[in-house]
């Protein structure tokens, strides 16, 4: 059944030369019974082939998807400052935020704005957080070389693919989630790979922090946004992502010890300064 709704949202893919990964979420997109979306790709200075790639898969997808590319040049990582770039020329007043390697089923933006409209009633700033699974190198490749499978087929083929101890262990995770709705004192993990935030929300911290530039940097918004006072709903057991294999660039550990002294929930609390950030989305 399609579905159709007189709110906007925005769908916003952060991408940098990962083409091939980036017609595999599209091709998610054009599945889904939720129609009323626009999708954002923030592009953090794809260039040379890539780019004229990532171009032509837009160009294909705009016939089915009303679909914008935001650029930047590459100046070194600077994701946060294209997706405050993006939300800027979005309409939405839910923001849906994706990486280019995460697919899904067809009924995903569809749960994500059910999971909207639920809570919005009770919370004016609202922060719902998705899982990602991440997948093997072999189930990916099939899917990467045939990005225009039929997404729930997709999705069917990733699930009987799992083995029992791969699904032990998640559902293990998602124990642990319950655990922690139950006693409301610690929030299950959150992915900027799967996030859906209100428009209000996030102008409450003015977006991301654009001089953030190395991992982390979901994490540091969705701190700042709870300790603005949004309600955060983890959705974690309900709407799931499938990261699409490719090789990780691991930072060096002295960055990767800074970054964690950065995100520790005392630090913000420390900083109170920081939490709508000096340098975000009204700074463009």
């Amino acid at each position: 059944m399609l579905i159709f709704s007189i709110m906007k949202i925005s769908v916003i893919v952060a991408v940098y030369n990962r083409y091939k990964h980036l017609a595999c979420c599209l091709n998610s997109l054009s599945h889904q019974t939720f129609k009323d979306f626009e999708v954002i790709v923030a592009d953090d200075g794809s260039s040379g082939e890539n780019l004229e790639k990532i171009k032509d898969i837009i160009s294909d997808y705009s016939r089915i998807l009303p679909i914008q590319h935001i650029w930047h040049e590459d100046k070194g990582f600077q994701k946060t400052l294209i997706l405050n770039k993006a939300v800027k020329k979005s309409i939405g007043e839910l923001l849906i935020f994706l990486d280019c390697d995460v697919i899904f089923n067809s009924e995903f933006i569809s749960r994500y704005y059910n999971f909207y409209i639920k809570y919005r009633q009770h919370y004016n700033k609202l922060l719902l957080t998705g899982d990602v699974i991440f997948l093997k190198e072999d189930i990916s490749t099939k899917i990467l070389e045939n990005s225009k499978i039929n997404i729930d087929d997709a999705i069917n083929m990733i699930k009987n693919s799992f083995t029992l101890e791969e699904i032990l262990y998640r559902e293990s995770r998602y124990i642990k989630y319950r655990l922690y709705k139950l006693f409301r004192n610690r929030y299950p993990k959150g992915w900027g790979a799967n996030m859906a935030v209100s428009r209000e929300a996030f102008l409450s911290v003015n977006g991301f922090n654009n001089d953030f530039t190395g991992r982390g940097e979901d994490t540091d918004f969705m701190k700042r946004v709870v300790l603005k006072g949004s309600k955060r709903i983890g959705v974690n057991t309900s709407n799931i992502s499938y990261h699409l294999y490719h090789k990780m660039v691991i930072e060096p550990s002295e960055i990767r010890k800074k970054t964690r002294e950065k995100l520790r929930w005392d630090y913000f609390k420390e900083n109170p300064d920081i939490i709508f950030t000096p340098n975000g989305f009204d700074n463009l």
